[in-house]
């Protein structure tokens, strides 16, 4: 036997008794239940072959370090390490070297989570109207001019009208495309493109299956093509765009990526303890998530200037995850000038979580979405005894225990029943069920996977019995899959609790939901699109918009914004290669440029709120370049519009409200308690800085009254066919009150002079 195999029959004798943390042979309660997973298939197809697999698996995963050891330990154990942000390295980990890692004194905690997606609302129908982004002017002074908006997302149109300047200049900075193949780009992984060369080469980025990245930055910073009718917020801000890896990615880019890095592995380490194979398999996470995050942070930090990536993406809060070391990260890289806006999540039509008390028994039933291998979580200090029966004519009852689960060990229990008492063509009812302790503190995880027949005329199994027994327990479903509501036949519920989505749930992340404004579109064809499913009142939160308390009890969402039909760019490479039906159905408008047909589409979910904050957000950091996460949850606190009154401030529904971009930058200014200044912009008026003349356009005459920052009256005067002279003032930026004693056309607004 050769030396690769003894040492490989080592470590796999080494983690069949390691699996139990109390041995101390393997310490699983250092890693998430995702690389716990990945140490058992290990283990177990080593058991099988007796020998060296073939391709050695790496997954990509978080670590933290306790700090006083050396910083290469990871690289000792065959990692490779791709970036850092104080303790918590961003890492490829040999799965053969998890149990050695687990061991190692030096590492405090180890986390892959599975991958997030784009938050798009998907329900039926409920993408099919125009905005309900109002389109208010902006204020003159505040465009995001100076300001870095970064959007980490998938399926960017670089060339697209809406990024380019009024000279058809691109305002893209920098874009970090994982999906162009290369070893040059950020952290060593595909490429940085920073020319207008680069960006209207690149195809990578600009696939013919994706264009949520496109819709996403278009509300936050795109420009004013298309007659500036749906013009983004920041749309004078400097845009930096952040590939992510989420579970949309195509078989073609998931490939490109995983060879890009295994062309990183390919020097193999010459640390006699790695195994050397012929190839790898590699497993990526959610910790893409914080590269693409910090890659925009960086640009930010290089070049001084304040930033706000926007994130809209995530999933589901779970009970056998405990996202603490990704929670961490996210967290440093917030800070004064910087800023993490997040989506809240769109599944809140949807039951999925409930507590089981002690003593008492539980008899539920958890309905189906479209999953035949759905699962569900729980959770619990104590014991209990689950039995689970699915709606199958003649289908046994399976039964489980935490006793059982847990003795099973890392591996997980396997039991199956039969229907009418026989196997029948291969159809029949399984579950895995698997235990993870110490993911939380004095509390024992499950997860409990289901595999259901596939459907036919004797076996439908559109929903589970359960019954429970025993000490108090948490259970969840999965979303989507399996909940405690008919979605599955249209028995949506509103704004059910515990809905909120990670990374939007962490403290120092800004979480929006959703609001509604308009409920129909007309497409290019000019057909009038009508859908509402869930009577959603207009001006209120959408009854699906993600809802918290979180698991732990934190308030959130933290604010909402307009989310429900939001027209935006559509991605131009769709258009020409891969468009739906469905999808030309909601295209709204399009514009022929440079020999291309570009196109505006309508989408709805919070998806499309977070950006609507995030430009708001750059607004205000342009205002202050040094505002805090704190510091925007305190204008949150103090401006945002409350569109249901009789509700208290601050809810699981609506946070502190629905933004409101004007009033925010009042406060910021000190203007909020002038008196006479109006903190709201005049609804039919629109204003423009020519020099050191303001164009009103939307009236004729109106009393005018011009403030400085400090609140002291600087100039009266009327407005002169639509223009007023401000030529005696100093530069600076100054509040302008227009009145006509008319409600559309009377309000306030702010002005730079230069």
């Amino acid at each position: 036997m050769n030396m690769r195999n003894k040492y490989f029959l080592a470590v796999i004798a080494l983690m069949m008794t390691a699996m139990p943390v109390r041995s101390q042979l393997a310490n699983t309660s250092k890693m998430s239940p995702m690389l716990v997973d990945k140490l058992t298939e290990n283990v177990a197809a080593a058991r099988v072959t007796g020998q060296s697999p073939v391709t050695e698996e790496y997954v990509l995963a978080l670590v933290k370090l306790d700090g006083k050891q050396k910083s290469d330990i990871l690289q000792e154990h065959g990692c490779v390490v791709f970036d850092r942000v104080g303790s918590i390295s961003i890492a490829l980990l040999p799965v053969s070297r998890l149990a050695a890692l687990s061991l190692d004194d030096s590492v405090e905690r180890m986390e892959a989570n599975p991958l997030s997606r784009p938050l798009l609302d998907v329900t039926p129908g409920a993408v099919n109207v125009l905005p309900a982004y109002r389109g208010e002017q902006l204020p003159q002074a505040y465009t995001g001019r100076g300001v870095v908006v970064g959007v980490a997302d998938i399926g960017f149109d670089y060339t697209h009208p809406m990024f380019r300047d009024a000279n058809g200049q691109t305002r893209i900075r920098q874009a970090w495309d994982i999906y162009t193949w290369g070893t040059q780009g950020y952290v060593g992984v595909g490429e940085l493109l920073n020319t207008p060369e680069q960006l209207a080469a690149a195809r990578g980025s600009s696939d013919s299956t994706q264009f949520h990245g496109t819709h996403v930055a278009a509300i936050a910073v795109g420009s004013s093509a298309c007659g500036g009718r749906f013009q983004g917020i920041a749309h004078e801000a400097d845009i930096v765009l952040s590939q992510v890896y989420l579970s949309s990615r195509t078989k073609e880019q998931q490939n490109l990526l995983l060879a890009m890095l295994n062309a990183t592995l390919r020097a193999d380490t010459a640390d006699s303890l790695v195994v050397n194979v012929r190839d790898k398999k590699i497993t990526l996470s959610s910790a893409m998530e914080a590269l693409a995050v910090k890659h925009v942070m960086d640009y930010a930090a290089a070049h001084d200037q304040p930033c706000v990536v926007n994130c809209s993406f995530g999933s589901q809060e779970r009970l056998t995850e405990n996202y603490a070391v990704e929670e961490e990260m996210m967290n440093s890289l917030t800070g004064p000038g910087r800023i993490i806006v997040c989506s809240a999540g769109n599944d809140s039509d949807g039951i999925v979580y409930r507590v089981k008390p002690a003593g008492e028994r539980m008899s539920e039933r958890l309905w189906l979405k479209s999953s035949l291998t759905p699962s569900m979580t729980l959770r619990s200090a104590g014991r209990f005894t689950l039995r689970i029966v699915p709606d199958i004519d003649g289908a046994d009852t399976l039964t489980v225990s935490s006793e059982t689960i847990r003795s099973a060990g890392a591996g997980g229990l396997k039991d199956s029943a039969y229907i009418n008492g026989e196997k029948m063509q291969n159809e029949w009812f399984r579950i895995r069920s698997t235990a993870y302790e110490n993911v939380f503190p004095g509390l024992t995880s499950y997860n409990i996977a289901l595999t259901l027949p596939t459907p036919t005329s004797a076996y439908r199994s559109p929903s589970v019995a359960i019954e429970m027994e025993g000490d108090e327990t948490e259970v969840m479903g999965a979303y989507r899959a399996l909940t405690f509501n008919r979605l599955s036949q249209g028995e949506y519920v509103k704004n059910a609790p515990y809905n909120v989505c990670r990374p939007g749930l962490y403290a120092e992340t800004v979480c929006v939901g959703a609001t509604s404004h308009r409920d129909s579109v007309v497409n290019c064809r000019g057909e009038r699109l009508t859908f509402d499913y869930n009577g959603n009142d207009l001006g209120q939160v959408l009854s699906w918009s993600g809802t918290g308390p979180t698991l732990d009890g934190r308030m959130k969402p933290d604010v909402v914004a307009p989310g429900h039909n939001i027209v935006s760019a559509f991605n131009s490479q769709m258009v020409r290669d891969r468009i739906t039906q469905k999808q030309m159905n909601l295209i709204t408008d399009s514009l022929h440029v440079d020999g291309k047909v570009y196109c505006w589409k309508a989408e709805s979910g919070t998806s499309m709120a977070a950006p609507v904050v995030t430009g708001i957000v750059a607004l205000w950091l342009q205002m202050n370049p040094r505002l805090t996460p704190d510091d925007v949850k305190q204008v949150l606190a103090k401006t945002a519009r409350h569109p249901e009154p009789d509700e208290t401030y601050p809810n699981y529904r609506y946070g502190y409200g629905e933004i409101d971009a004007y009033r925010g930058l009042l406060y910021l200014a000190n203007l909020s308690g002038i008196k006479g200044l109006s903190e709201h912009q005049p609804r039919q008026a629109c204003f423009r800085i020519e020099g050191r003349r303001l164009t009103v356009t939307g009236c004729t005459q109106a009393a005018v009254t011009v403030y400085a920052l400090g609140g002291e009256v600087v100039l009266r005067t009327t407005l002169s066919d639509g223009t007023v002279n401000l030529s005696s003032l100093r530069p600076g930026v100054y509040a302008v009150q227009i009145d006509t004693h008319e409600a559309q056309t009377t309000g306030s607004t702010l002005v730079r002079i230069e």
